[in-house]
């Protein structure tokens, strides 16, 4: 698929919404389903967004998120803005969270994932498979994750940091196979 030459070429649940903008940077919502750069599918992706909607062909992206995750992003408009928001990620002056919420509640007690992550990389996407699966591929994930539910808590997840966020990433995979969303 060629990458559309106007945003408004997008279909409206994959348009992303701008939260800040100025001359340096773009502060935006990407939704769940939109790549955050181009890959050899083809699929539309937020950088081509991007570029059509400024217009130009430079887009500095300085973090990304999984095609399911939407969440904020932070875009340099120009080298020099990207460069530095880079420079301060990489120093720990600019910092990622992530935070997920399920719709339901949680049974009081410990609830304990079992499941394995697998991409098909010819396809881009990645499927939960169970630990027990007989043809798990070598080099899937095969974690064993814990959480604790208390009488009546939403099921909000929250994590800080790289680790933290590989985890949430993978009891979120494990409950939207289970039909959570």
């Amino acid at each position: 698929m060629s990458a559309p030459s106007a945003p408004s070429q997008f279909p409206a649940e994959l348009t992303p919404r701008i939260v800040f903008e100025d001359t340096h940077l773009i502060v935006l919502s990407k939704p769940a389903g939109l790549l955050s750069q181009g890959e050899h599918t083809g699929d539309l992706n937020l950088v081509d967004w991007l570029r059509a909607y400024v217009g130009r062909p430079y887009i500095g992206l300085i973090h990304r998120l999984d095609r399911n995750t939407s969440g904020l992003m932070v875009v340099g408009k120009r080298t020099k803005s990207a460069q530095r928001l880079t420079d301060a990620l990489q120093k720990g002056i600019l910092t990622r969270a992530y935070q997920a919420w399920l719709l339901g509640q949680m049974r009081p007690g410990t609830h304990e994932w079992k499941h394995a992550l697998v991409k098909d990389e010819a396809r881009n996407i990645v499927r939960v498979v169970s630990v027990r699966h007989p043809g798990l591929p070598a080099g899937a994930e095969e974690p064993q994750d814990h959480l604790r539910g208390a009488r009546g808590a939403p099921r909000d997840l929250r994590a800080d940091g790289e680790a933290a966020r590989e985890r949430l990433r993978r009891l979120l995979a494990g409950e939207a196979d289970r039909g959570v969303p």
